[in-house]
């Protein structure tokens, strides 16, 4: 375990940060204050430097923010945008030296666990956590906390861009979009080998499988209940129709798969609206609708967020 090595910072300086991560999580993501790091000039002019993974025109609405927080305080931002293995070896490259430029970091799910005792705990150098918690679901909070010194609860992650997967499907060759299960499987009956889930072995697999099981209302964490065995057998059954290269999809693939007609509908994230809206494929093949399904017979289960 990596030790911080805290630096000073003047009270305007921290009230800064918690200033910007404000307008931020209004924004939806995960945002993280990082335990070590060394912004300004070293001449006493706070900086903030920011890691995020961005694309192109999300990188332009991050600066438009950004630029508006250092026109009411005077603090510029440094924006860089990396992928999120470069910042976790970023962080973890800082820690081991004890000093580095980091302040805030962006990080996935998946990357939260191991990074928790890089991370410097907001409690008591930010207000409105609590306002915040009641505005976010009780699910996407429990990430955001680790047990302290004496069982206390800290909070180390602040939500931010929270977000849920969307269907995308070409509406040239399905004009409405499955609205239960029933019906996504008679349109991949319809479209055998056309269908595409995020079956590489990674984390995007989980995304793609956990809506059917929380739709059922089943607990993923509870793989022998009834629930759970309903979904997992529909999507046995719903398996038979994918397309042969699902093993290989994450997210950027089966886009492209999408993109080339292979497939007719796939599970993504917001990211990939501005992606076919530049390149003209959207709202028009491709369109999007809610992701999760309904299962026959039932009501709509909440999702969960990613």
């Amino acid at each position: 375990m990596h030790r911080r090595q805290e630096r000073p910072r003047s009270a305007r300086g921290w009230h800064a940060v918690m200033r910007f991560v404000r307008p931020l999580v209004a924004q939806a993501a995960l945002l993280w204050v990082a335990a070590c790091g060394g912004g300004g000039d070293g001449a006493g002019q706070p900086e903030i430097t920011f890691a995020a993974s961005l694309l192109p025109a999300e990188q332009a609405k991050y600066n438009t923010i950004l630029d508006e927080f250092t026109r009411q305080t005077g603090i510029p931002v440094k924006l860089v945008a990396v992928q999120y293995a470069q910042i976790r070896s970023s962080v973890e490259a800082e820690a081991r030296a004890g000093r580095g430029k980091l302040d805030l970091v962006e990080l996935d799910l998946p990357q939260l666990p191991v990074m928790r005792p890089l991370m410097q705990p907001l409690d008591g150098i930010t207000s409105g956590i609590e306002a915040l918690r009641d505005a976010v679901a009780e699910g996407a909070w429990e990430v955001t906390t680790a047990p302290g010194a004496g069982g206390a609860e800290r909070t180390l992650y602040l939500p931010h861009r929270l977000n849920w997967q969307a269907m995308v499907y070409d509406s040239e060759k399905l004009p409405e979009p499955p609205g239960t299960w029933e019906e996504l499987l008679a349109a991949a009956r319809a479209h055998a080998g056309a269908i595409g889930l995020k079956c590489a072995r990674y984390e995007g697999l989980i995304c793609d499988v956990f809506p059917f099981i929380w739709q059922a209302g089943g607990d993923p964490l509870r793989p022998d209940s009834a629930e759970v065995v309903q979904a997992i057998e529909f999507l046995r059954e719903l398996s038979a129709y994918f397309n042969p290269a699902v093993r290989s999809y994450q997210e950027t693939p089966v886009l492209e798969a999408q993109r080339l007609g292979e497939i007719v509908l796939h599970f993504n994230w917001p990211f990939v609206v501005p992606l076919l809206r530049e390149q003209q494929l959207l709202p028009s093949p491709m369109k999007v609708a809610p992701g999760a399904v309904r299962p026959p017979c039932q009501g709509a289960a909440p999702g969960a967020p990613s």
